[in-house]
């Protein structure tokens, strides 16, 4: 079966926005009955594993609704120790890959999630919807989209939620991470060079949890106004770039600001700390 970067590598823009964004087009009515068929199909798989019967404690339900009288809402904690053990014989299928979140303090120390292989075949047509949406103007266009969209590289490596979701964000449309090294660095260097590398090659795109996008922009904003101007006179496009820059931000009356350099088109954030940032 075709995958999101396949189709945008031969230029099939129309099927690509139909595969990752067709859910827009469905109804309410044609939305729940792609849910229920997707839940009882989820039921047949626990009914079938040592975790599900746990969780179903005993219970054997034929339907969504028969699930729903049967078996209690359930907390992280139900799934221990399978989950934080990786007990992957007691699981409805064998995991494609783990994924680590933050823990519970006193209870556990990190999450771990399993993501089988259909979940993470999905979860890269999201992160190609989430990339298109981005860049789209209105309803199916996707005169933007390409591949090699540059991402300042302000994920965690995986296992971490946010680096894999970075992976598969690659994975889907084949973008660049800015800078191209980003695993060999802390945090503020990798910022740092990644700024360096995106006043050559242009940025459209960053993310990561709220807290570290607050910090990211503080150092965006850093750079912008002290960076040293000698230093860019080998470099065309990054000083053709700040000077574009500095014109805008003077016929403004301010200091230059990032939006000055880029037109930066997604910031993706997420994560426990959305409320509070």
């Amino acid at each position: 079966m075709a995958r999101p970067i396949d189709l945008l590598r031969e230029g099939r823009k129309e099927e690509l926005w139909r595969m990752c964004c067709g859910f827009m087009d469905l109804n309410l009515e044609q939305f729940m009955a792609i849910q229920r068929r997707l839940m009882a199909e989820q039921i047949e798989y626990l009914k079938g594993s040592s975790l599900g019967r746990k969780l179903m404690r005993g219970a054997m339900p034929s339907s969504v609704d028969e699930f729903r009288a049967a078996v209690p809402l359930t907390t992280y904690g139900d799934y221990i120790p399978e989950l934080t053990e990786k007990m992957e014989e007691t699981l409805p299928v064998q995991p494609a890959q783990w994924v680590r979140t933050s823990g519970y303090t006193g209870k556990y120390a990190v999450k771990w999630i399993p993501m089988s292989a259909r979940y993470v075949e999905e979860l890269e047509k999201l992160c190609g919807a989430i990339v298109m949406l981005c860049m789209a103007d209105y309803r199916g266009d996707m005169r933007g989209m390409k591949q090699h969209l540059k991402v300042l590289s302000t994920f965690a490596s995986p296992p971490y939620a946010s680096g894999v979701i970075a992976s598969l964000l690659q994975q889907a449309v084949n973008c660049d991470f800015l800078p191209s090294n980003a695993a060999e660095l802390n945090f503020i260097d990798k910022v740092k060079k990644g700024f360096a590398e995106a006043l050559d090659e242009g940025l459209d795109g960053f993310g990561g949890l709220p807290s570290v996008l607050v910090t990211v922009g503080e150092q965006l904003k850093q750079q912008s106004s002290s960076m040293n101007k000698k230093e860019l006179l080998g470099r065309r496009r990054a000083l053709f770039r700040v000077l574009k820059g500095l014109l805008k931000s003077r016929l403004a009356g301010r200091a230059m600001l990032p939006r000055d350099l880029w037109k930066v088109r997604g910031i993706l954030g997420g994560g426990t700390d959305s409320a509070v940032f």
